[in-house]
């Protein structure tokens, strides 16, 4: 049984060949902003803070950059 199609008014339908390609270019401004900002975690050269699959984002930190990268995060889940 499938429920009836609907056509997407906003966004992208989920599962969509480039929902995936749009969020990464949605969250590039935000993930270099905590980069270059906040700091985290790295080894060697590889930044490793701010884990991203598909549309899921982990925070990490050992200090209270942590709040920081909260509010960072917050702040640019509001721009347009």
């Amino acid at each position: 049984m499938m429920s009836e199609s609907f056509k997407t008014l906003q966004g992208v339908g989920q599962g969509g060949f480039i929902s995936v390609n749009l969020y990464k270019a949605f969250v590039k401004g935000l993930l270099q902003e905590l980069r270059t900002n906040l700091g985290g975690f790295s080894i060697g050269k590889i930044y490793i803070s701010v884990p991203t699959v598909a549309h899921d984002m982990l925070l990490l930190s050992h200090t209270s950059e942590l709040q920081k990268m909260l509010n960072t995060a917050c702040h640019y889940s509001h721009h347009e």
